[in-house]
C-alpha cells in the first residue's frame, strides 16, 4: 500500500510539474483526422484486417468479434451500414477491396472512375 501511494505521488508530481494527466508509463498514442471518404476506405479495412494481420486468427472474415460479416449480413445489426457500404459503392465492391492485398490498388481504381 505505501508503494502505490509514492507511485501516485510521483505521478501526480511530474503530471503537475509538466502540465500532463494520466499515467507516466504508457505511451501517447496519435490520433489521426479522417479528411476524405478514400482514407476512411481504408481504414475501415485496415480494422477489418487487423485481427489477422495481428495473428489473432487465420480469416479477418470468420473472426467473431469483427463487423465485417455484420455489413454483408441481411439481418437487422446495430451498425450502420447501409452509411459504410455506400463508400463503398455496394456490397460487391465492399468485399473486393477487402480482398485486395494493396489498398492503394483500390484507390487508384477509384480515381480512373
Amino acid at each position: 500500500m505505501q508503494f502505490k501511494k509514492f507511485i501516485l505521488s510521483y505521478t501526480n508530481s511530474i503530471n503537475k510539474r509538466d502540465f500532463r494527466s494520466g499515467g507516466l508509463f504508457l505511451s501517447v498514442f496519435k490520433r489521426l483526422e479522417v479528411v476524405n471518404e478514400n482514407y476512411l476506405i481504408q481504414l475501415i479495412c485496415y480494422i477489418h484486417h487487423n485481427p489477422e494481420n495481428h495473428h489473432i486468427t487465420d480469416d479477418y472474415r470468420t473472426y467473431e468479434f469483427s463487423s465485417y460479416r455484420a455489413y454483408l449480413s441481411e439481418q437487422p445489426t446495430l451498425i450502420e451500414k447501409n452509411e459504410v457500404l455506400e463508400f463503398f459503392g455496394d456490397k460487391q465492391n465492399f468485399i473486393y477491396y477487402h480482398q485486395l492485398k494493396h489498398y492503394e490498388d483500390y484507390l487508384r481504381d477509384l480515381s480512373m472512375e
